[in-house]
């Protein structure tokens, strides 16, 4: 695989999500022109209690379970010619692929693992992924709603959240399709006192707002990308409601990674956490370019 080319890392379990995550990223490698990482990461075998831990051995291709062969096989009969390799190693899933987005463009992984105890131990691979991936990371949930479905993004005041708009017309540009531009604002804040009750015309004010925001972070998009037919939402709704709703409709949702709530060391908002789990299509959390990150 050149050093020069685009690359997207999925992780295999051979579970149904595995699956679903695999056919995805195949696609989108196939539409990026990227290379594709198929990755499998062995949980090794704790050791007996009163006994000294023995050496880890590697996982090989002739080592690896055959899910991962069969993966491979599938996306090439799928994509013919396209850049795929396996890679089996020993780690936990999460630290394994958090660990290889530091040299991937996007980072894929499907919503659960194989079992009800993996839902509980491994099926917050995805949550933790997308919470600390150092690129952009992709939850593949639900089924997408079909090649033609627009891609959604939501967006509040955050740097990072502009960010977020300008992959989103990307996405809707390389597919073909809409872009739904959305904006949830809430006024009844419940306290310790009970709701809280605006006065007259806050309402009014607020959407207003909401429906200026928008118009300023769209300013010249749309001449960028003249190919992108545009819809607008400004809706009074939780934004975590506001995004569920969105997601019945699309074929992807964009979120940045952090909103206004965030706060210095916490890397996730409550919006895309709950989006990841959530969702009833793939969700992409994103972050800005790492040379921007770093500055």
């Amino acid at each position: 695989m050149s050093s020069s080319q685009r690359l997207i890392v999925v992780g295999v379990d051979g579970s149904p999500g595995s699956v679903g995550a695999v056919d995805w990223a195949a696609a989108e490698a196939h539409r990026r022109g990227a290379g594709l990482e198929l990755l499998y990461a062995e949980v090794p075998t704790p050791p007996v209690v009163g006994m000294e831990p023995g050496p880890v051995a590697p996982v090989t291709a002739e080592t690896a379970p055959s899910f991962l062969t069969e993966a491979r096989d599938r996306v090439l009969l799928a994509w013919p010619g396209l850049d795929v390799r396996t890679v089996p190693m020993v780690g936990g899933p999460a630290s394994s692929l958090i660990t290889a987005s530091a040299d991937a463009d996007l980072l894929v992984v499907g919503a659960h693992g194989r079992s009800m105890i993996a839902r509980l131990l491994l099926g917050s691979v995805g949550h933790h992924v997308a919470t600390h991936a150092t690129c952009t990371a992709v939850v593949v949930r639900g089924e997408g709603h079909g090649a033609t479905a627009p891609v959604a993004v939501g967006i509040d005041d955050s740097p990072t959240s502009r960010y977020a708009l300008e992959v989103a017309f990307e996405e809707a540009s390389l597919r073909g399709v809409p872009l739904v531009v959305f904006h949830a604002w809430q006024d009844l804040p419940i306290t310790g006192y009970g709701v809280w009750a605006p006065p007259p015309g806050v309402t009014d004010e607020l959407r207003a707002a909401g429906e200026e925001l928008v118009a300023t972070a769209l300013q010249g998009w749309p001449e960028k990308y003249p190919d992108v037919e545009v819809h607008t939402r400004v809706e009074h709704n939780h934004p975590v409601t506001a995004v569920v709703e969105e997601s019945a409709h699309a074929q992807l949702v964009v979120l940045g990674a952090h909103g206004r709530g965030h706060v210095a060391g916490m890397d996730f908002g409550s919006v895309p956490s709950a989006a990841v789990r959530e969702a009833a299509c793939p969700v992409m959390v994103v972050r800005p370019p790492r040379a921007e990150t770093t500055a």
